[in-house]
């Protein structure tokens, strides 16, 4: 592990602990809301959940920072140079020059029905190309392999343990489609430290970020890794993601940094997933009356706002932050509100 990923650490842990906990709305008002709750019908609540909701999901103060438009270069420019297809590249990593393992990693069949979503692939061997073969900085083996399907390029990741022969490689990530040209990441996080490894055109370097955090003069950026490697075979341990999603892998080419669109994940990393600004109320809460008022009665004097659909369930819509927060930001903030529904389930079940 480099100092950089030290100093990256350390700046993530010390922004998730200074990160506030979510501000509660006046007492005042929240009896007010409190008193119209009890005199509208569930149906007005339903109409105002969608409204709510929807605004909510559009409010870019809620929403982890996407990072650099895919695309594009740093100062907007879209980059439109041609790469060469990884097929065409000769075998990189430190395992390439053994060439009974990469033969074996060529040969492993990986037809049928393995890709994304139950697609069926069945690249015949005669156009599978190894494109990296190394090992990792834990000792594990990992092969990229490419191939055609009906002239659609493809690529899946086979990985082992230390020492692994070919026969005992196995898929570690489902075969996807790719484009020609297309610089392949992939990153796992089932290790004792997440691994990021990117395969590209030789002569183009990487960095990575987990996600957005406040910076020193108050404003919202990321924390940079460097990738360590040559030849356009980057392999580094790097920092976790802040959350699923939230991390970003540029990639420096001809002088000009581009966002990598997409970054496959080994069986078992977490995939992204849409960011949700309210939960749906456990039904024991809403049963009985009672406990429903008592539940509601909590949370609103907290900043969160409750609304009823039309079939009786209760939707929790947590604060909206008054200002943009970071990646480590939100993630904080999160599990402050989260905590704080669970206690009012509590409470309210409990009697309290």
């Amino acid at each position: 592990m480099t100092d950089t990923d030290l100093d990256v650490r350390e700046a993530l842990d010390r922004l998730a602990a200074e990160a506030g906990p979510p501000r509660g709305a006046d007492a005042a008002d929240a009896a007010v809301t409190l008193a119209r709750r009890q005199r509208r019908t569930r149906a007005a609540w339903a109409a105002g959940a969608l409204a709510v909701a929807l605004l909510g999901a559009a409010a870019p103060a809620v929403l982890p920072d996407a990072g650099p438009v895919p695309g594009e270069t740093a100062g907007g420019q879209h980059t439109q140079q041609a790469a060469p297809a990884l097929p065409d590249l000769p075998t990189r990593g430190s395992l390439a020059g053994d060439e009974d393992f990469v033969a074996g990693v060529a040969a492993i069949d990986w037809s049928g029905p393995l890709g994304r979503d139950g697609a069926v692939l069945r690249p015949p061997e005669s156009s599978r190309h190894v494109a990296f073969a190394g090992e990792l900085p834990d000792g594990r083996r990992w092969a990229l392999v490419t191939g055609e399907d009906e002239g659609q390029l493809l690529h899946a990741w086979f990985g082992g343990p230390a020492g692994a022969a070919p026969d005992e490689l196995a898929l570690i990530a489902p075969p996807e489609r790719s484009g020609r040209g297309a610089t392949v990441a992939v990153l796992d996080t089932t290790g004792a430290q997440p691994v990021l490894v990117v395969v590209t055109r030789p002569f183009d370097g990487a960095r990575y970020s987990p996600g957005t955090v406040r910076l020193g003069d108050g404003s919202i950026g990321r924390v940079w890794t460097e990738l360590p490697g040559d030849d356009g075979v980057l392999v580094a341990e790097v920092p976790a993601p802040v959350h699923p999603g939230s991390e970003v892998v540029d990639l420096l080419r001809d002088g000009s940094r581009t966002s990598l669109r997409y970054v496959s994940r080994t069986a078992g990393t977490p995939v992204p997933v849409a960011w949700s600004i309210a939960s749906t109320a456990d039904p024991s809460l809403t049963a009985d009356p009672a406990v429903e008022q008592r539940f509601v009665g909590c949370l609103l004097p907290q900043g969160f706002v409750v609304r009823f659909g039309a079939d009786g369930a209760l939707t929790v819509v947590y604060p909206t932050p008054a200002a943009r927060r970071s990646d480590v930001e939100l993630v904080h903030a999160r599990a402050g509100w989260d905590a704080v529904v669970d206690d009012c389930a509590a409470r309210a079940l409990a009697g309290g």
